[in-house]
């Protein structure tokens, strides 16, 4: 048996916008489709050829992200610390395997960070005043050594991850 370590740095990336949390979450399901019987997950299991995934993903996710799970922090926490003074704290699995692909097949530890995760917080107990939405920026953990077209696909995901947080997060936006 061997052990090895690798260091890297990861670069962490939060929006704040005015919203409430639950404009941000209701706007962040309608952009992943979560609410839609087309679940990805179902999608991934169920198809038996490549064709059949993207056309299957496509019809869930598009060219973007699709739904996979959502832990909300803030309820346990509140419990356990008998206490309703909890910013809400939902972490969201989104992802599209499509996209996954083209990293997986240059660095198979890729894996770790596909699905993306990011969390949505209020700024305060009371969900009314304010949102951020925090996520690690996936080239920063997916193509750690800077080149090539692991990087290529890695970036690609960094301005889908930017563009669908700017969209839940703005004020002008209308989901």
């Amino acid at each position: 048996m061997s052990k090895s370590i690798e260091t890297f740095a990861a670069q962490r990336v939060s929006y704040t916008t005015d919203l409430p949390v639950y404009e941000v979450l209701k706007r962040l399901d309608a952009a992943v489709n979560r609410d839609s019987e087309k679940n990805i997950v179902r999608s991934i299991r169920s198809a038996r050829t490549p064709k059949e995934l993207e056309l299957r993903v496509r019809e869930v996710a598009g060219d973007d992200f699709g739904f996979f799970f959502e832990f909300n922090h803030s309820n346990w926490l509140k419990m356990y610390l008998g206490s309703d003074d909890v910013p809400e704290m939902h972490v969201y699995t989104i992802g599209n395997p499509i996209l996954a692909q083209s990293m997986l097949k240059h660095r198979p530890a890729s894996g770790l960070y596909v699905p993306l995760r990011l969390m949505v917080m209020g700024r305060y107990a009371d969900s009314n005043r304010g949102t951020v939405v925090v996520y690690d920026l996936p080239s920063s953990m997916i193509a750690t050594d800077g080149e090539g077209e692991l990087r290529d696909a890695a970036v690609v995901l960094d301005h889908k991850l930017e563009a669908l947080v700017q969209e839940v997060t703005s004020a002008m936006c209308r989901v």
